[in-house]
This record gives structure tokens, sequence and C-alpha cells, in this order.
């Protein structure tokens, strides 16, 4: 930020956060994972370096796509299955499909 705006940060405004941040969504085209570490760097930047309050009403974080996973159609899970040659292999396959647990739940740490 202080390589975009040429100068400290100490020297910069809530207005130019904002605009960095734009610039990053917009002009970098720059990750939601990327953008959301800026804000928390920025945030901490401003807060306990800077000493300076943080106005999460004029620059709230960035909301973050959600997406719905991907569902198999019936034929696709029974060619996995079918294709599936290791017992214990198909039995897992089956026992998440039929149940609807999701692999974290299935694996054991």
């Amino acid at each position: 930020m202080a390589k975009y705006y040429g100068k400290c940060p100490s020297k910069l405004e809530e207005e130019d956060i904002g605009n960095y941040l734009h610039f990053m969504i917009v002009k970098k085209g720059c990750s939601e994972g990327s953008i959301s570490g800026a804000y928390s760097g920025i945030k901490l930047l401003w807060e306990k370096i800077l000493e300076r309050e943080w106005n999460c009403v004029r620059l709230p974080r960035p909301n973050r796509t959600k997406t719905l996973p991907e569902i198999l159609s019936i034929e696709e899970v029974k060619g996995l299955i079918a294709a599936t040659r290791n017992r214990k292999h198909k039995t897992i396959l089956r026992l998440l499909y039929s149940t609807g647990l999701r692999m974290g739940e299935l694996v054991m740490n």
C-alpha cells in the first residue's frame, strides 16, 4: 500500500485504504483470500502500530462469495463405485454416498 501511494502509511487516510482495496479487487484482480489478508494486515497496522481507530462501518471486510458443492448424478456415482477395485475403498464410497457424510467427517485423525 505504501508502494502504491508512494508515501508512508502513517500519512494515509481511511479513504486511501478503501481506494487501495478497490484497486486490488478491480484493477489487480486479486483473489478473495489475498484481499482478506491485505485487509487484516492493514487493519493490524492501523490499530496496533499507528494506534488509530478502525472504522468498521466505513471500511467493512469484503464478503466472500459462497459456492454450492458440485453434486454428482446417480449414474456418475454408480460409475465411480463400479470403477473402484479395492473392496475397502468401494465400501468407503458407498458409506459416504449412502449416509451423506463429508470426507472430513469420514477421515480419522
